[in-house]
């Protein structure tokens, strides 16, 4: 009887024993999970603040793709950057860049890879020295028989701009406000004589010395890569009649190695960014006019020529001086990076510059970036 109860005791003993070094083992593994999960989770955290990182490093400066490691209380972050035009990491090119964030968030033994295509939106907005009928950096000096009015939409003031001086005398009238930077000379000396703008609410000044209003340097081999159309050659004279262009949406891009001489009914949407001189030889139309701004952009690296009684329609760009050669009608809008020249009578109907013919070159205001795909 003795030997039995012995027996017993020790049977409960050992059984006491695995009982309880079973659930030690299973209190380990509870633990070791809780103690993984929880490194788990502060690592995908690390991750996701990697992301916030980045669109707090882009928001400040768009061109932004250092590779960064960010130290944490026993853990890290790496966030990487690289130019994307998919919408999502891996994905096929769709023509909307942006950037493809991938952060890894390492905590203890714990790692989580967290990726995002970030893109920064902009506004579609012209630049603010093309919001004008007529902007130079040199001297503006209106003389002669001039007319800047509007194009049929008496919203529209036909604003003029000099970084310079502004003047006027003869048969001028401006349907818009003129401002300069250094000095205005009229004559007669009365400013409603010559700037008689559409909209002027608040009846300020027609006239005003404002800040410098800076017009960059346009060169057009920065942005071959981007054309649609390549045309080499000293000089080259383009028929309308045999040229296809784009849509608003997808303006086409024709970039031009020499001089461009123009004429003809253009149809659709196109800018031609052009290395030598415009010549506006001919009438330069469009068969279906935009209804809020221009069909046509022709920027150029050099100068632009309205020959004598040539009209067109469009938004144009010179590096240096833009000249009228008389009898000229112009649908549209005007910047010279040097002077306007008169050599005779000009009408010039003001649209407002289009935005989807700016943005390639010069885009709009950048706003808050923002996530499009977001992978773990």
């Amino acid at each position: 009887m003795g030997r039995m109860m012995l027996l017993l005791v020790v049977a409960v003993g050992v059984i006491f024993g695995l009982t309880s070094y079973s659930m030690m083992q299973a209190n380990t593994r509870m633990t070791f999970n809780a103690v993984s999960e929880y490194a788990r989770i502060q690592a995908k955290s690390l991750a996701e603040s990697g992301v916030e990182y980045a669109i707090m490093m882009l928001a400040q400066d768009s061109s932004f793709c250092t590779a960064t490691t960010l130290q944490a209380a026993n853990g890290q972050m790496s966030i990487q950057l690289q130019n994307t035009y998919s919408r999502f990491p891996g994905g096929p090119n769709v023509g909307e860049w942006g950037k493809l964030v991938t952060s890894i968030g390492t905590y203890y033994d714990q790692s989580v890879t967290v990726k995002a295509v970030i893109q920064i939106p902009h506004s579609h907005e012209v630049p603010p020295w093309m919001k004008f009928a007529l902007i130079s950096d040199k001297d503006l000096d209106l003389g002669g028989d001039i007319y800047i009015r509007d194009d049929g939409n008496t919203a529209w003031n036909a604003d003029v701009h000099t970084n310079e001086d502004l003047s006027a005398n003869g048969s001028v009238l401006v349907e818009g406000f003129g401002s300069y930077v250094q000095y205005i000379t009229l004559h007669p000396n009365v400013t409603t004589r010559f700037f008689v703008p559409n909209v002027n609410p608040a009846n300020a000044s027609v006239t005003r010395k404002v800040a410098q209003i800076p017009i960059p340097v346009f060169d057009p081999s920065a942005y071959i890569a981007s054309a649609t159309q390549v045309i080499t050659g000293a000089s080259t004279t383009l028929n309308a009649n045999n040229l296809v262009l784009g849509t608003k949406e997808n303006p086409e891009i024709i970039y031009v190695a020499g001089d461009l001489y123009l004429s003809g009914s253009f149809s659709g949407y196109g800018v031609f960014i052009v290395m030598g001189d415009v010549h506006v030889t001919g009438n330069v139309t469009t068969t279906s006019v935009d209804p809020l701004g221009n069909n046509l952009g022709f920027y150029s690296a050099k100068g632009i020529i309205f020959h004598g009684n040539a009209a067109a329609t469009g938004q144009f760009f010179a590096k240096n001086d833009i000249t009228f050669g008389g009898g000229n009608v112009l649908h549209g809008m005007a910047v010279s990076k040097s002077a306007m020249l008169f050599q005779g009578s000009v009408n010039l109907y003001y649209r407002p510059a289009s935005s989807n013919l700016t943005e390639p070159f010069w885009p709009g205001e950048l706003l808050r970036p923002k996530i499009v795909s977001y992978y773990q």
